[in-house]
């Protein structure tokens, strides 16, 4: 197990980048959906946050305890849990996970637009997080690894992990609301958090002129 110092001082640069583009940004009314971007780039701020306890604690932890075979592969699992777990609370607890938050976007009901359940924040997550959970189990018991080539069964996990992935991108792009597939699933929509609304001043304005 390796601790990528290089990785990390990217996330940070790519994290602190995003930081200063949105820090400051209000979206007009028209752009309340348009969410890609946002979603694009919080991410950068999440894998900082996500490298203490799904890098930082498990090397330390690999270091000092020497884990090998068995405990080690369940370490490794449980790392790959982490990111799953971390999105489903904020966004069940806060609407948004930190790097949402930064980028100025938020999870909603689609019906209401008011906060979403837990429940729909596991539902959000649950295909990715099912396959992953199935790669987890199946590796080890089979022996395979990507690592080495893997099986053609675990070929075809990755495989629908990758088509999922662009399934939800394609359905974000092909609709008003920029819903992605698990959006569709979960009865949800992210919409920005900082709206730009007319000034009364504007308003009267306008009256003035009609």
């Amino acid at each position: 197990m390796n601790l990528n110092n290089t990785s990390f001082i990217s996330s940070i640069i790519a994290g602190v980048i995003v930081w200063i583009m949105y820090r400051n940004y209000t979206a007009s009314p028209h752009e309340k959906y348009s969410t890609f971007w946002p979603r694009f780039w919080s991410p950068s701020i999440d894998q900082v946050i996500l490298w203490v306890p799904t890098m930082l604690v498990p090397y330390a932890i690999h270091r000092f305890l020497n884990l090998e075979g068995e405990a080690l592969r369940i370490l490794y699992g449980f790392i790959y849990c982490i990111p799953y777990l971390y999105t489903m609370y904020f966004h069940g607890v806060y609407g948004a996970t930190i790097g949402k938050m930064a980028t100025k976007i938020r999870v909603v009901d689609v019906i209401t637009e008011q906060s979403i359940t837990i429940r729909q924040a596991v539902i959000r997550d649950s295909i990715p997080f099912l396959i992953t959970i199935i790669i987890i189990i199946y590796e080890p018991l089979s022996g395979d690894s990507m690592l080495n080539g893997g099986s053609n069964k675990l070929t075809v996990l990755h495989t629908i992990y990758g088509l999922w992935f662009l399934a939800e991108i394609v359905t974000m792009l092909t609709n008003t609301k920029r819903r992605a597939l698990h959006d569709f699933l979960a009865g949800t929509v992210v919409i920005r958090s900082t709206i730009r609304h007319p000034s009364k001043n504007s308003d009267r304005n306008k009256e003035l002129i009609i």
